[in-house]
């Protein structure tokens, strides 16, 4: 049975780490371990334990257990300081810039959730049609006045956000990343220099959507079409003509379904990104999209295979129900998955400087084929019959083992 403990800390009905940075915050010092977290007051790490947070195996939160440095009012404290996150959360409104490998030249909204915009004429923007081009993407998030919650909030609200627009677009979608990293980086003169990465333009001031009468809409393409790949990139950013309809069904989605979708949606929006450095890794990116979605083993892990072949089975069944048709890319795609994911081999490609043959070409030639059957893997996952159809026929198949 739960403990009095764990019932109110949990009855804010707040997420685990919204729970976890106050508790931290109150008692000072904490020690994390694969089953629990353990706080302490003071920054002694051997002082007496006050509390330890239990998880499951899904790192959900089963139980809080008090320990003997416990002191009588810190559970009360620690409610409080749940209640004034509660009272001090509200919207924000945030305005940023982001990249696309496509030129975005119209505006997107969707319902009061997100817009994205041009940048304005005056915006550093690059000289050559392949490059990252800079757009400004604005959203509303549940912040705080909490501010290592509030960051967290919108870190995760942002990632979130260009994920699904990434497995939505045939564009690719790029956050913006300010940090000290720096590279080397040549002149138009011809010279080098070390300089810092990142972007940056003022963004035009206000609490609410910019004002989007005077630009032109994002074009949009049927989604037959648009997700087969038959669309003419160089007439700018597109969106298929049912992306009101995926969003809406995203939002519908149970938490748990939503949950699986961003993780898919994240490991596919990284794929451009670890391609370029190894395109082997781009495929793992690709492969773990769709694992993410694909009906799970549901026995105890074989003692010999640890449930591979369950694996191997879900991922068949969540591209069989979620992409009919393609056939060939399917199994290119099986063979590919197989031969990495055990460790066998590398993309011949990345022997580029020995010389990959003719097995090389037609892995290349294959690498886009793929990426298509990813995106509508996810696309079509968004809807409710189909992963209906995901689940009856998992449901209908031996005990994967």
């Amino acid at each position: 049975m739960p403990s009095d403990a764990f019932r109110r800390l949990t009855a804010f009905k707040l997420d685990l780490v919204d729970i976890e940075e106050i508790v931290a915050w109150h008692f000072g010092h904490l020690t994390f371990h694969d089953d629990c977290v353990v706080f302490s007051h003071g920054s002694h790490r051997f002082g007496e334990i006050a509390l330890t947070l239990h998880f499951d195996k899904k790192r959900r939160l089963r139980d809080a257990e008090t320990g003997p440095g416990l002191r009588e009012n810190d559970i009360a404290a620690i409610e409080a300081g749940l209640e004034v996150l509660i009272a001090t959360s509200q919207l924000f409104h945030i305005r940023q810039h982001a990249f696309s490998d496509v030129p975005i030249r119209g505006f997107y909204r969707y319902r009061d959730e997100f817009q994205i915009i041009p940048v304005s004429p005056e915006a550093p923007k690059p000289r050559e049609l392949n490059a990252k081009w800079p757009f400004i993407i604005e959203f509303n998030y549940l912040g705080t006045e909490h501010i290592a919650i509030d960051g967290r909030r919108r870190a995760a609200a942002t990632s979130k956000l260009i994920s699904l627009l990434n497995a939505l677009a045939n564009a690719h979608i790029f956050p913006v990343l300010q940090s000290g990293e720096k590279d080397w980086v040549m002149t138009p003169s011809g010279g080098s220099y070390y300089a810092q990465k990142g972007y940056t333009h003022p963004l035009p001031s206000g609490s609410g959507f910019i004002e989007i009468k005077d630009f032109p809409t994002v074009r949009q393409v049927h989604s037959e079409a648009y997700y087969h790949g038959q669309v003419d990139s160089f007439q700018g950013f597109t969106l298929p003509d049912d992306v009101d309809e995926m969003l809406d069904n995203y939002h519908a989605m149970s938490e748990v379904d939503r949950d699986a979708f961003d993780v898919a949606a994240h490991w596919y929006g990284r794929y451009p990104g670890l391609e370029q450095i190894s395109e082997s890794a781009g495929l793992v990116a690709l492969v773990t999209a769709l694992e993410a979605l694909a009906p799970k083993a549901v026995d105890h892990a074989c003692s010999h295979c640890g449930n591979v072949d369950g694996v191997v089975r879900g991922f068949r069944l969540l591209l069989d129900e979620a992409v009919p048709g393609h056939e060939e890319e399917k199994h290119q795609f099986y063979k590919l998955r197989s031969q990495i994911a055990h460790g066998s081999g590398l993309l011949l490609n990345e022997f580029g400087g020995m010389g990959g043959g003719s097995a090389a070409q037609v892995q290349a030639s294959s690498k886009y084929e793929l990426e298509t059957v990813v995106r509508l893997a996810l696309r079509n996952w968004l809807i409710p019959e189909v992963r209906e159809k995901i689940e009856a026929s998992a449901a209908s198949l031996p005990a994967m083992r």
